[in-house]
Order: C-alpha cells, then sequence, then structure tokens
C-alpha cells in the first residue's frame, strides 16, 4: 500500500537497496517506508529554504535503519564515486552517529 504513494525518487531508491543487497532483501516494506521518510525530509527542507510554510511531521528513522543506508552507501562507495545527494546523507548520518555515540559517553560518565 506504502507504494503507490511513493516517489519516483522513492522507488529509484529502493531498486537501487535491492540491487545492491540482492532482488529478495526481505526488507522492502521498511525500504519504502524509510525513503519515504527521507524523500519527505528532504522536501520539508526545501520548503523550508524558501521560507515556505510546511507541515512539522515529528518522526524518527530508527538507528537500525539508518545504519542500513550508512552500510548502503559505503558500499556504493567501493563500486563508484558517490554523487552529491548520496555524499551529503552519508555525511549528515555519520555526523548523527557521532553525535549520538558522544551523547552516550557522556551520560555514561555521569553515572
Amino acid at each position: 500500500m506504502m507504494e503507490t504513494k511513493a516517489t519516483i525518487w522513492v522507488h529509484l531508491n529502493v531498486l537501487k537497496l535491492g540491487q545492491a543487497f540482492g532482488a529478495a532483501m526481505g526488507c522492502e516494506k521498511e525500504a519504502y517506508a524509510l525513503c519515504m521518510k527521507m524523500d519527505q525530509k528532504k522536501n520539508l527542507e526545501r520548503c523550508a529554504g524558501k521560507g515556505k510554510s510546511s507541515d512539522n511531521n515529528n518522526y524518527t528513522i530508527p538507528k537500525e535503519l539508518k545504519d542500513c543506508v550508512l552500510e548502503f552507501l559505503e558500499a556504493i562507495q567501493e563500486q563508484r564515486a558517490l554523487t552529491d545527494d548520496d555524499a551529503f546523507q552519508k555525511s549528515n548520518l555519520t555526523k548523527e552517529f557521532e553525535e549520538v555515540a558522544s551523547n552516550e559517553d557522556i551520560a555514561w560518565r555521569q553515572r
């Protein structure tokens, strides 16, 4: 059902995931959900950059899916150069993981 609401960008990236991890990767539903959230965020950032108001969807992407995307981007990088969007996304995910690790370290030290 989710696939019918997906944009072309979402379909293309789910196909890329399928090609990178095998046709039967077993998590198509999660891949669609992740790509749709990423597409929503990208559209929200575009709207915010243009000064338009947009709905604030407060959603969080599970760490496991972010890790999966980061691994996917690293696998792509081993095969070819990343596109600007992919490199930007990888950079953001890497920074986010470093920030989470730093916050976890700080929380651990405060105990």
